[in-house]
């Protein structure tokens, strides 16, 4: 490029060197010819007699600066020519730089859902009658062909019959001033869209409108997912508030997003502003549950840094001196890379179940100190004792017993009766009687003192003096047999 221009000044120089020569040779030429021509100045008029009185060196000076004059204005017309093929080809690459925008332009909007729209203002109004222009991407939102004539009757037209009242309303207010950012909903065929609007106003030196210009964006799959969250947290909030537990929800750095009515219970939160704030700033602002929230501190950190879910209790002393137990269960949710994203925690009074649990093993220990003191008299007492359940086997055997009949109390456990202590003979009988009983509740030996034959363990035979006991709990019965060895009183008698 730099190797061109010193070529081409030289030649524009050369060039006006040789337009001047020109001009000076016609000007000379014009001058003179008025003097030379024969009959004077009658054939030329005024203006060459009036030249010829100049003399030779006027005349000269006169084609010299005719000459120049001329050479000037040649130039002068030679630059206009070149900065109108100058401009001609700026305005080209204009032009396609526009078209390349536009372009552009029109495909980003396909691609992000995003029309614009702009209309005249007569008057200051809009009219509905009035044109408007439309992008290609706004005939694609609202289902109109490309290039089909539109107004603002059209898009009213397609807007939501519910949505044109508080649109129409919005649109006044604009024209005052007021900020135009609103959602409402289109109809396409028998789709529904909803769409974003915003809408700038240009105003003249009056403050009248003049003209204005809007953009429109199809959030219909924003607005879907979104209406889906809302559903998802509405039934999340009814489930949380259906459990009696008290729920909480914390992100990553410990502030407190979502509890339920229990939970605010838990730490008396009706009132306070409670929502993104830490345990340390409640701690702070909170001075009567500072301790709990400090114990929260510690605890959330425990539960972030163990590998696994964390199960504590919390012992809290209220107000009034009363003890209350907490079992709370803390759940971390961390995301792909690994940061903390959440934690679930989930806390459930256990003061009423912790004095079940002292007042069952209270009981529990009563019962064994019972059952002690029923084995200590069965085992003193001077008559066998057997316990069987309702299908005739032995569940209780006491050392009077393993002394009149010969069998150990683990020898005899879980044995049907009938064959340990029955005779052969009598066997089928007593199973009878049994059977009889469950089925009926008839019994014709229960509460009587009655002589019977017993058997031993070597299979000898005795007469036994014999009580039965019939207890029935919950439709389940069981049976104490109180047996008396009377061979002696036999003899004797």
């Amino acid at each position: 490029m730099a190797s061109t221009e010193p070529g081409r000044s030289w030649l524009q120089r050369w060039r006006a060197v040789l337009v001047f020569l020109l001009a000076l040779a016609l000007c000379t030429w014009a001058i003179w010819y008025g003097e030379t021509r024969p009959g004077g100045q009658a054939g030329f008029g005024p203006v060459q007699g009036w030249i010829a009185s100049w003399g030779v060196t006027g005349r000269f000076i006169a084609a010299v600066v005719m000459s120049g004059a001329l050479a000037l204005l040649t130039r002068l017309l030679g630059d206009l020519s070149a900065h109108k093929r100058q401009l001609q080809a700026l305005v080209a690459v204009r032009t396609a730089e526009l078209a390349a925008s536009e372009s552009d332009l029109r495909r980003a909007q396909a691609v992000g859902r995003v029309g614009s729209w702009a209309q005249d203002l007569t008057h200051g109004r809009l009219t509905r009658q009035s044109p408007v222009m439309w992008s290609d991407e706004t005939y694609r939102i609202f289902g109109v062909p490309l290039g089909s004539p539109v107004s603002l009757q059209v898009f009213m037209d397609h807007v939501h019959p519910e949505d044109r009242a508080e649109l129409e309303q919005r649109w006044r207010q604009a024209l005052k001033g007021q900020r135009y950012d609103v959602e409402f909903r289109i109809l396409v065929g028998a789709d529904v869209r909803w769409i974003h609007s915003q809408l700038d106003i240009v105003f003249d030196r009056h403050g009248r409108p003049e003209r204005c210009v809007g953009s429109l964006q199809d959030i219909t799959d924003r607005w879907r997912s979104e209406q889906a969250q809302r559903i998802g947290k509405d039934h999340l909030t009814a489930l949380i508030e259906a459990i009696p537990d008290a729920i909480f929800f914390k992100d990553g750095q410990g502030r407190w997003l979502i509890t339920n009515e229990a939970g605010k219970r838990r730490f008396k939160l009706q009132g306070f502003d409670w929502y993104g704030k830490t345990d340390g700033q409640m701690a702070g602002e909170r001075p009567a549950y500072r301790e709990p929230h400090m114990a929260c501190i510690l605890e959330d950190e425990k539960a972030w840094n163990s590998p696994e879910r964390i199960l504590v209790q919390q012992r809290i002393v209220s107000e009034g001196g009363r003890a209350r137990v907490f079992e709370v269960r803390k759940v971390p949710l961390r995301d792909e890379t690994g940061e903390r994203r959440a934690l679930v925690v989930i806390d459930r009074e256990i003061t009423k179940i912790r004095q079940a649990e002292v007042e069952l093993h209270s009981a529990v220990d009563a019962l064994n100190d019972s059952l002690e003191r029923t084995k200590l008299l069965l085992d003193a007492a001077l008559d066998g004792v057997i316990n069987m359940d309702q299908d005739g086997c032995v569940i209780g055997w006491n050392h009077q017993a393993e002394a009149i009949f010969g069998y150990t109390a683990t020898q005899a456990m879980g044995r049907e009766v009938a064959e340990l202590i029955v005779p052969p003979h009598s066997r089928q009988a007593h199973r009878a009687g049994m059977a009889r009983y469950m089925r009926t509740s008839v019994a014709t030996i229960l509460g009587r003192r009655i002589e019977v034959t017993g058997m031993r363990a070597d299979g000898s035979e005795f007469p036994i003096e014999l009580t039965v006991a019939a207890l029935n709990r919950n439709g389940a019965f069981t049976f104490s047999a109180y047996v008396r060895d009377i061979t002696s009183r036999k003899l004797t008698e």
